[in-house]
Protein backbone atom coordinates (compact mmCIF):
# COMPACT_ATOMS: atom_id res chain seq x y z
CA UNK A 1 0.00 0.00 0.00
CA UNK A 2 1.39 3.35 -1.18
CA UNK A 3 0.54 6.05 1.13
CA UNK A 4 0.61 9.12 -0.48
CA UNK A 5 0.48 12.89 1.44
CA UNK A 6 -0.08 16.25 -0.33
CA UNK A 7 1.14 18.96 1.58
CA UNK A 8 0.52 22.79 1.57
CA UNK A 9 0.11 25.69 4.15
CA UNK A 10 -3.28 25.71 5.33
CA UNK A 11 -4.73 22.77 4.28
CA UNK A 12 -7.75 24.05 3.21
CA UNK A 13 -7.24 24.37 -0.21
CA UNK A 14 -4.76 23.15 -2.33
CA UNK A 15 -4.04 20.32 -0.52
CA UNK A 16 -7.73 19.37 -0.02
CA UNK A 17 -8.51 19.64 -3.64
CA UNK A 18 -5.73 17.93 -3.97
CA UNK A 19 -6.72 14.97 -2.50
CA UNK A 20 -10.00 15.32 -3.41
CA UNK A 21 -9.77 14.88 -7.02
CA UNK A 22 -7.10 11.47 -6.25
CA UNK A 23 -9.62 9.82 -4.26
CA UNK A 24 -11.92 10.08 -7.16
CA UNK A 25 -9.73 9.87 -10.15
CA UNK A 26 -8.44 6.91 -8.44
CA UNK A 27 -12.08 5.39 -7.77
CA UNK A 28 -13.14 6.07 -11.45
CA UNK A 29 -10.27 4.47 -12.86
CA UNK A 30 -9.45 1.75 -10.88
CA UNK A 31 -6.33 2.21 -9.26
CA UNK A 32 -5.47 0.31 -6.25
CA UNK A 33 -3.03 -0.10 -3.41
CA UNK A 34 -3.02 3.82 -2.78
CA UNK A 35 -3.98 5.77 0.26
CA UNK A 36 -4.54 9.55 0.05
CA UNK A 37 -3.98 11.93 2.75
CA UNK A 38 -3.32 15.73 2.89
CA UNK A 39 -2.04 17.73 5.56
CA UNK A 40 -1.00 21.43 6.62
CA UNK A 41 2.82 22.92 7.79
CA UNK A 42 0.62 25.61 9.67
CA UNK A 43 -2.86 25.08 10.40
CA UNK A 44 -4.27 27.49 12.48
CA UNK A 45 -7.01 25.83 13.71
CA UNK A 46 -7.48 21.66 13.12
CA UNK A 47 -10.77 20.68 12.12
CA UNK A 48 -11.55 23.49 10.20
CA UNK A 49 -13.87 22.98 7.12
CA UNK A 50 -12.47 23.16 3.17
CA UNK A 51 -13.21 26.88 2.04
CA UNK A 52 -16.54 27.76 0.22
CA UNK A 53 -14.22 28.95 -2.77
CA UNK A 54 -12.21 25.07 -2.61
CA UNK A 55 -15.28 23.28 -2.75
CA UNK A 56 -17.16 25.47 -5.31
CA UNK A 57 -14.06 24.85 -7.60
CA UNK A 58 -14.39 21.13 -7.32
CA UNK A 59 -18.14 20.90 -8.06
CA UNK A 60 -17.38 23.46 -10.91
CA UNK A 61 -14.97 21.05 -12.67
CA UNK A 62 -17.20 18.14 -11.98
CA UNK A 63 -16.10 16.84 -8.33
CA UNK A 64 -18.42 16.52 -5.42
CA UNK A 65 -16.98 16.77 -1.82
CA UNK A 66 -17.68 15.26 1.91
CA UNK A 67 -17.15 17.77 4.59
CA UNK A 68 -13.03 17.87 5.08
CA UNK A 69 -10.84 18.93 8.19
CA UNK A 70 -7.83 20.67 8.21
CA UNK A 71 -4.97 18.60 9.91
CA UNK A 72 -1.40 19.66 11.67
CA UNK A 73 1.33 17.99 9.62
CA UNK A 74 3.16 16.26 12.43
CA UNK A 75 6.84 13.99 12.32
CA UNK A 76 4.68 10.32 13.16
CA UNK A 77 2.49 11.32 10.18
CA UNK A 78 5.82 11.62 7.77
CA UNK A 79 6.81 8.50 9.28
CA UNK A 80 3.66 7.00 7.93
CA UNK A 81 4.15 8.42 4.63
CA UNK A 82 5.61 7.02 1.56
CA UNK A 83 5.56 9.70 -0.79
CA UNK A 84 5.01 13.58 -0.03
CA UNK A 85 3.70 16.09 -2.55
CA UNK A 86 4.08 19.65 -1.91
CA UNK A 87 2.52 22.26 -3.85
CA UNK A 88 5.49 24.53 -3.60
CA UNK A 89 9.05 24.48 -3.38
CA UNK A 90 8.89 26.39 -0.39
CA UNK A 91 6.53 24.08 1.46
CA UNK A 92 8.73 21.09 0.19
CA UNK A 93 11.23 22.71 1.89
CA UNK A 94 10.06 23.14 5.32
CA UNK A 95 9.21 19.43 5.15
CA UNK A 96 12.55 18.73 4.66
CA UNK A 97 13.28 20.78 7.48
CA UNK A 98 11.20 19.20 9.91
CA UNK A 99 12.63 15.85 8.95
CA UNK A 100 16.02 16.93 9.50
CA UNK A 101 15.49 18.41 13.12
CA UNK A 102 13.68 15.32 14.09
CA UNK A 103 16.81 13.49 13.00
CA UNK A 104 19.43 15.82 13.65
CA UNK A 105 21.17 13.54 16.24
CA UNK A 106 20.54 10.76 15.03
CA UNK A 107 20.68 8.72 11.53
CA UNK A 108 17.21 8.43 10.25
CA UNK A 109 15.65 4.87 9.91
CA UNK A 110 13.48 5.93 7.62
CA UNK A 111 13.01 9.48 5.28
CA UNK A 112 9.89 9.58 2.73
CA UNK A 113 10.19 10.76 -0.73
CA UNK A 114 9.77 14.44 -0.80
CA UNK A 115 8.83 16.50 -4.05
CA UNK A 116 6.92 19.11 -5.53
CA UNK A 117 3.37 18.13 -7.35
CA UNK A 118 4.05 19.50 -10.91
CA UNK A 119 7.77 18.07 -10.98
CA UNK A 120 6.55 14.80 -9.80
CA UNK A 121 3.75 14.59 -11.85
CA UNK A 122 6.11 15.70 -15.51
CA UNK A 123 5.50 19.40 -15.36
CA UNK A 124 9.33 20.43 -14.92
CA UNK A 125 8.83 23.19 -17.45
CA UNK A 126 5.98 24.79 -15.55
CA UNK A 127 8.15 26.06 -12.29
CA UNK A 128 9.52 28.81 -12.84
CA UNK A 129 7.79 29.71 -16.25
CA UNK A 130 3.71 30.96 -15.63
CA UNK A 131 2.88 30.91 -18.72
CA UNK A 132 2.86 27.09 -19.51
CA UNK A 133 -0.02 25.59 -17.83
CA UNK A 134 -1.82 28.33 -17.19
CA UNK A 135 -1.19 30.71 -20.80
CA UNK A 136 -4.91 30.25 -21.38
CA UNK A 137 -6.11 32.02 -18.10
CA UNK A 138 -6.86 35.83 -18.23
CA UNK A 139 -3.60 37.42 -17.44
CA UNK A 140 -4.93 39.36 -14.65
CA UNK A 141 -5.75 35.97 -12.94
CA UNK A 142 -2.08 34.16 -14.22
CA UNK A 143 -0.37 35.18 -10.77
CA UNK A 144 -2.37 33.69 -8.09
CA UNK A 145 -2.55 30.43 -10.10
CA UNK A 146 0.92 30.40 -10.63
CA UNK A 147 1.66 31.48 -7.38
CA UNK A 148 0.17 28.08 -6.13
CA UNK A 149 2.96 26.13 -8.10
CA UNK A 150 6.05 27.84 -8.53
CA UNK A 151 8.52 29.63 -5.87
CA UNK A 152 5.39 31.03 -4.24
CA UNK A 153 2.84 30.06 -1.66
CA UNK A 154 -0.88 30.95 -2.82
CA UNK A 155 -1.61 34.55 -2.14
CA UNK A 156 -4.47 36.06 -1.79
CA UNK A 157 -6.66 35.20 -5.24
CA UNK A 158 -8.28 38.30 -4.87
CA UNK A 159 -11.79 35.96 -4.16
CA UNK A 160 -12.45 35.44 -7.88
CA UNK A 161 -14.06 31.99 -8.01
CA UNK A 162 -11.98 31.80 -11.43
CA UNK A 163 -8.82 31.53 -9.95
CA UNK A 164 -9.77 28.52 -7.56
CA UNK A 165 -11.91 26.95 -10.87
CA UNK A 166 -8.71 27.12 -13.22
CA UNK A 167 -6.17 25.93 -9.84
CA UNK A 168 -8.90 23.12 -9.76
CA UNK A 169 -8.31 21.82 -12.98
CA UNK A 170 -4.01 22.42 -12.77
CA UNK A 171 -4.73 19.67 -9.85
CA UNK A 172 -6.51 17.14 -11.22
CA UNK A 173 -4.28 17.59 -14.77
CA UNK A 174 -1.64 16.89 -11.96
CA UNK A 175 -2.78 14.30 -10.15
CA UNK A 176 -3.75 12.03 -13.53
CA UNK A 177 -0.36 12.18 -14.27
CA UNK A 178 1.13 11.43 -10.71
CA UNK A 179 -1.31 8.55 -10.94
CA UNK A 180 -0.01 7.20 -14.45
CA UNK A 181 3.06 7.82 -13.32
CA UNK A 182 3.26 5.58 -9.66
CA UNK A 183 1.20 2.83 -12.14
CA UNK A 184 4.03 3.16 -14.54
CA UNK A 185 6.88 2.99 -12.02
CA UNK A 186 4.62 0.13 -10.46
CA UNK A 187 3.92 1.39 -7.16
CA UNK A 188 0.32 1.10 -7.34
CA UNK A 189 -1.90 -1.06 -9.53
CA UNK A 190 -4.98 -0.79 -11.49
CA UNK A 191 -8.05 -3.06 -11.62
CA UNK A 192 -10.73 -3.71 -14.01
CA UNK A 193 -13.85 -1.35 -13.13
CA UNK A 194 -16.83 -3.24 -11.98
CA UNK A 195 -19.23 -0.50 -10.55
CA UNK A 196 -19.52 3.09 -11.74
CA UNK A 197 -17.20 5.59 -10.17
CA UNK A 198 -19.54 7.91 -7.68
CA UNK A 199 -16.89 10.72 -8.05
CA UNK A 200 -17.74 10.97 -4.00
CA UNK A 201 -14.49 11.86 -1.47
CA UNK A 202 -14.72 10.15 1.49
CA UNK A 203 -12.54 12.06 4.48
Amino acid sequence: MLNLLYVCLKNMERSAIAEAVTRAIAEEDGYAGLRVSSAGISVRKPGTPMTGQARDSLEANGYETRPHQARQLEIELLNKTDLVLCMTQREAAAVMHMVGNHHKNEKPAYIPEIGILPVFAGYKEEVGNPNNKVRKIHPLLRGPVYAAFGFFDLEDPRRVQEVYNDLTACIIDYAESTLERLLREGRITKQAITKQASYIVTP
